[in-house]
């Protein structure tokens, strides 16, 4: 649903200005809570901040190529695309986490990945 809301944002303006807007809004509203709620998070920030670095930019240029792709096609596509990651991550949790249950999860992400298939057809 809220893929939705952010076509009509990046519609209305640019997948930059979108992005940013929407992840600005988030980091603004949660803020409070997270002050809130923190014992010692703040310190761990400041402990892992080198490790969450990477991640942070990794995750902006995904978010980045995400709202670009929805300025381009259609919403259920783009995430349908997105939701392929799912098999990724199934391998990957029994490659490198050793996850039990690898034949149930592949057996979800397959039929997550037929629905990706039945949608472009």
């Amino acid at each position: 649903m809220t893929s939705n809301v952010d076509k009509v944002g990046v519609q209305n303006s640019s997948p930059i200005f979108g992005a940013i807007a929407n992840y600005s809004f988030i980091a603004t509203a949660m803020t409070p809570i997270m002050l809130y709620e923190a014992d010692d998070r703040l310190t761990q920030i400041r402990q892992n901040f080198i490790s969450l670095v990477p991640i942070g930019l990794f995750h902006g240029a995904a978010v980045l190529f995400q709202m670009q792709a929805i300025d381009m096609t259609r919403v259920a596509h783009v995430i349908s695309v997105k939701r392929m990651s799912a098999l990724l991550s199934v391998v990957m949790g029994h490659l490198i986490f050793q996850e039990k249950g690898i034949k149930e999860r592949a057996i979800g992400a397959g039929i997550m990945i037929l629905g990706v298939v039945l949608i472009t057809l």
